[in-house]
């Protein structure tokens, strides 16, 4: 009898979990990815307009 399991997930169980977890992760980073370089070019864009103006 296995009753000292029950409730607990086993170890592979736990181990997929934490992948997904993992996965997840890296999926929403990713999304978020595009954003951030959007950011970064209009950063980099706005020093190239300012180096103009002083020139």
């Amino acid at each position: 009898m296995r009753a000292w399991s029950l409730g607990r997930p086993s170890a592979r169980r736990f181990a997929q979990e934490q992948a997904d977890q993992q996965v997840v992760a890296v999926l929403t980073g990713m999304r978020d990815f595009p954003a951030v370089q959007e950011r970064e070019d209009d950063a980099v864009h706005r020093e190239r307009e300012a180096d103009r103006e002083r020139l």
